[in-house]
């Protein structure tokens, strides 16, 4: 009877990449946070100089705690859903939450998928596994995006009739060139699957269930905090925006979705300027639970290593 040998760190290193080997440019490293703020710059723009919004009606709207309370949940609903996922996919501890939550802000202030990146690195580093951090990394950000595509393509569907009623300034041709593109490339990781994916069809399955309560979940919240905002506006026209959002979401390694948007609804329908309105304070709101965010975990990170230096000292 033979006996199975547990594999080694050497073993399991051995088919895994390394985390953050190539370094970034100084001029790539600041070019996406620049464009970020430069972005949220026209918003503040448009909005305070040249509508002339009403600084003491956002801070009425803005002090409802309903408002804030769903924010919050459309801030954390990705960290949660992926805690849920690694929870049980490696029985990761509640310290993963602050990995993850850096992974958000990551994501969300630098550029798409350096959060996935850290992740990683801290995968590698935290967690005592017998096969491999990369694989699952991989499979659960492939099925993020199959996810978000497919239900993009359904609520795209059914509110389809509708979307020309906001006139975002797309033109027809580069909307039926996103569709093409989302399905040409859901189809090649359907028929490639066996070789893309490392994960079991069972949590392959549980995965994409889990996102997909994710997507439904962030693309709701976000609308019920427009509507909070500014309950004068059917909520029909937030859940059709919610839905256009999301197909804003889905462009490939842009810098904040959030900000986009923002900015397309700004110069598109300035003409509704309750609508305008409403979606770029809310955005500034997101921006700012990022940035507060982004402030706590960097003030986390300085204590330990405070600590550790008076240590040394001593």
């Amino acid at each position: 009877m033979q006996t199975s040998i547990p594999p080694t760190d050497s073993d399991i290193d051995a088919g895994d990449p390394l985390p953050l080997a190539v370094r970034q440019s100084p001029l790539w490293r600041w070019a996406t946070p620049a464009l970020s703020v430069a972005l949220l710059g026209a918003i503040v723009w448009q909005l305070f100089f040249q509508h002339k919004i009403d600084l003491n009606v956002v801070t009425q709207k803005a002090a409802n705690p309903l408002l804030w309370i769903a924010l919050l949940a459309y801030w954390a609903a990705p960290i949660v859903a992926d805690f849920i996922i690694y929870r049980r996919l490696w029985g990761i501890p509640f310290e993963g939450m602050i990995a993850l939550s850096r992974k958000q802000v990551g994501n969300a202030l630098l550029v798409d998928l350096i959060g996935e990146a850290y992740f990683y690195g801290w995968a590698r580093r935290k967690l005592d596994m017998a096969t491999s951090p990369f694989g699952a990394v991989k499979d659960v950000t492939i099925l993020s995006a199959m996810v978000g595509n497919a239900v993009t393509l359904v609520l795209m569907a059914i509110a389809w009739p509708y979307l020309g009623a906001l006139d975002l300034g797309v033109a027809g041709t580069a909307v039926a060139g996103s569709i093409g593109l989302i399905v040409l490339v859901s189809i090649l990781v359907v028929v490639f699957g066996n070789r893309l994916f490392s994960l079991s069809k069972g949590e392959l399955w549980w995965v994409a269930g889990v996102h997909l309560l994710r997507v439904l979940a962030t693309t709701g919240l976000i609308a019920v905090a427009w509507a909070l905002f500014e309950p004068k506006v059917a909520f029909g026209m937030w859940a059709l925006l919610a839905t256009a959002k999301l197909m804003a979401s889905r462009l490939p390694l842009f810098v904040n979705s959030e900000v986009i948007f923002a900015n397309i609804v700004i110069w598109f329908l300035g003409k509704d300027s309750v609508i305008e309105q409403v979606v770029g304070v809310v955005t500034i709101l997101i921006l700012v639970i990022y940035l507060v965010a982004a402030a706590v975990l960097a003030v986390g990170d300085l204590i330990p290593a405070r600590k550790a230096a008076k240590e040394e000292e001593r």
